[in-house]
């Protein structure tokens, strides 16, 4: 009686498993989507550019008394011309910083949401915010150490941010290889594919 027991309940489960299989089967996508390579990324970068400019016109200009306290005025450029670049100066280092945050917490800047592209990990799932913050710490490094070095008056900080913001920059030429990752990538195990295709 127990085997018969045993027996009847057998082929439910089988059923119950071979079902479970089936929907995992169905809802997982048959090839991984195609990554976005450089030309695409180049565009999004572009637009997020000309974004970060008129910010920096506008943060300037509504904090240039701020800026120009803490960026040191070069003593042989007219006060009015040493004001305004002091200004800049400073908003394009806080810039850079907040404007990147964007991408950070969501997977996609201004640039990237207007040509419909995502973050995603290696394997085109969604990324987890510790992993978009981690590629974001990468890729905006530079400008970080910069923003330091600007705040703590600390030259030396100035030169590492260079070095650094030259090795992010040879490394965004990385997404021209087969798999289509930048330095700050391949580092946050991290790729750009179109938004669609990210969960």
């Amino acid at each position: 009686m127990a085997e018969e027991a045993e027996n009847t309940d057998a082929p439910g489960k089988t059923e119950n498993t071979s079902e479970s299989v089936s929907e995992l089967e169905t809802s997982l996508p048959d090839t991984a989507p195609d990554r976005i390579g450089f030309g695409k990324r180049l565009g999004a970068f572009v637009l997020d550019g000309i974004f970060t400019v008129i910010a920096v016109g506008v943060v300037g200009y509504a904090l240039k008394d701020l800026f120009v306290g803490l960026v040191p005025v070069d003593p042989n450029v007219p006060d009015e011309l040493g004001g305004i670049i002091a200004a800049m100066t400073g908003a394009a280092g806080l810039c850079a910083v907040l404007y990147g945050l964007i991408e950070g917490l969501s997977g996609a800047s201004p640039g990237k949401m207007i040509l419909a592209i995502k973050i995603g990990t290696e394997n085109s799932m969604s990324a987890e915010r510790n992993t978009l913050l981690t590629r974001y710490a990468l890729k905006t490094s530079s400008s970080i150490i910069g923003l330091l070095a600007l705040i703590l008056s600390v030259e030396i900080l100035n030169t590492i941010g260079t070095v650094v913001g030259l090795i992010v920059f040879i490394g965004c030429f990385f997404a021209l290889g087969a798999a289509k990752q930048a330095l700050h990538d391949k580092i946050a195990h991290t790729a750009v594919y179109p938004e669609e295709t990210i969960p």
